[in-house]
This record gives structure tokens, sequence and C-alpha cells, in this order.
């Protein structure tokens, strides 16, 4: 196979990829498109529709940003909830904001808000900021660290391993190493949650999204006292594999919420929800969003 390499044929054939995954039938073969370049092209081209007018700058062979090239978005479920939860002067806390995609979604929203953006990769933090700038965006702050139940400072992997689909995936650095996981990247500073809201005498927070690969159940536990305060709407990651290589059942962070009153659902595509308990079947990766009765609702 012989496809383009040229950046504006690349960007035609986008525009046609993205069509046709809309069509069952169709989708196949965008799906081969998008799996050839990940295995034979490295370039990383910037788009400037993402999520309506947003800029964002994807690399070919990784897997987020291929996703967000061809496909036009990598999490669209959680992201049409999470703009369905903001309103202009919401706050949004995104623990694990990766590359920006959930970072920038809120921010293009929050014309009187603020989006505070936590990122403990020193490499993903460059790729963050860089998504930022390219937007202009003045309502975001970044902090190049991450949060656990205590302040410490540990080791961080990425997998060296190319996936089924040919990419790599950047988006799983992970705290606990395994046997797939397990190229040392670099040291990352943790800090305490809680500790971080008082300090910086932060007095809202609307929505609370956590994708931290296993660590979500740290976070929490160093979180317990804001979200008491603030009941935010919470979206969180629930991945089977890496929770146990955290040393705990991913039904645990299930229980931790259910037991503070939050009502918690399993997000789907197109926004779709199902209500999702802790006693009843768990998905080995769920993304799960959770109100409180007492909070915002979705």
């Amino acid at each position: 196979m012989l496809l383009p390499e040229n950046d504006s044929l690349l960007l035609t054939a986008r525009k046609v990829t993205r069509a046709f995954f809309l069509v069952r039938g169709l989708a196949r073969i965008a799906e081969v498109v998008r799996r050839y370049y990940a295995r034979h092209s490295s370039k990383t081209i910037l788009v400037d529709d993402y999520h309506g007018n947003l800029k964002f700058y994807c690399e070919l062979h990784k897997y987020i940003t291929s996703q967000i090239f061809w496909r036009g978005h990598s999490s669209d479920g959680q992201l049409i909830l999470v703009d369905r939860a903001l309103k202009a002067d919401s706050v949004f806390f995104d623990v694990g904001a990766n590359i920006g995609e959930f970072t920038l979604t809120a921010a293009s929203k929050l014309n009187a808000g603020t989006v505070y953006a936590f990122e403990p990769s020193g490499v993903m933090m460059k790729k963050l900021q860089a998504n930022i700038a390219v937007n202009a965006f003045s309502n975001i702050k970044t902090f190049n660290f991450g949060f656990s139940d205590t302040s410490k400072t540990l080791p961080i992997y990425s997998c060296p391993n190319i996936g089924f689909d040919g990419t790599l995936n950047d988006g799983a650095l992970t705290l606990y190493r395994t046997d797939n996981v397990c190229e040392l990247l670099e040291q990352v500073k943790l800090e305490v949650f809680d500790t971080f809201v008082e300090t910086n005498k932060i007095d809202k927070m609307d929505v609370l999204k956590i994708d931290v690969e296993g660590a979500e159940l740290s976070v929490l536990k160093g979180a317990a006292r804001s979200i008491e305060r603030f009941k935010p709407v919470i979206m969180i990651e629930v991945n089977d594999l890496a929770c146990t290589a955290a040393g705990y059942d991913g039904r645990e962070i299930l229980r931790f919420l259910e037991r503070i009153g939050y009502r918690l659902m399993s997000v789907h595509e197109k926004g779709r929800t199902r209500p999702l308990s802790s006693g009843g079947k768990v998905s080995a990766l769920e993304n799960v969003i959770a109100a409180h009765p007492e909070g915002k609702q979705i």
C-alpha cells in the first residue's frame, strides 16, 4: 500500500476517514488507513477542527492523537458528558491531563471559568503546553506534578511496545511497572490533592476528571475532604489491569465513591450512560461518571 505523506493530502484524506468512521461498513476502510499510517509515519500534523475549532498537534503513530486525526476524537462519550456538566464559569480539575484532550475541551467552554491541569510527566507536559499555547488559552493553569495520598517522588513507566493497531500508547504512563509497561521514563513528583486545594485557597470545583493508570484510588483518598466539600461531578477511569498492578481491585474505586454518596454510571459512545454499581457487572475497563445527590447533576 502506498499512501500520500504530503500534509495537505493527509488532511484531505482525513476528511474522508472522519466521514467513513460514521458508517459501519466504511469504518473498516478508515481503520485500515489509520493503522497503515501508525506503522509507516511518525509525522506530527496540526489540525484546526478538534472539538469544533480547536487546534491540536497529532502524532500519527501515537494512539490518542492517531484517533483524533483520523476519527476526529479519542474519548467522544466522556467529552460529551464533560461538556454537558460545565457552564461558562465552572472550574474543571484535570488530574492526569496528558496531552490535553480534556483540558482543551473544557477550556473552550469556560469563558469565565478555570481549568486546573495536572500532569506529572515532563515529557507529556511539554506536549500539553504546546497544545495550550497554539490555542492561546489564558484560562488554563498547568502543574507538573500528580497526586497521591502522600507527598513523594516515584518513577513513572511507559510502554515501549507497539500496540495491535501499530501505535504507541503514551496515554498509558503508569507508576506501577508491569511486564508490558516497563520502560522507565522519568521520576515524577506527587502531592496530596487536599493540601493543594487548601494551600491555594481553591473555593470552587465543579468537575473532577481522574485518569492516572491505577493511581485513581490513592488520588481519591488524598482528595476526600475536597470531594466532601465541593461534591463535584467525577469522571474517572477504572482499569482493572492497572488497578491490579497497583495492588487493589478496581471495584474499590466504585466502593469508595458509593460510600460517600455518589451515584455511578458507566459511559458509552455518544455520551450514553448506564447505571453502575460495585456489586453489579463491571467491565475490565470502565469509564465512569459519578454525581452526588447534593451536587451538580448530569
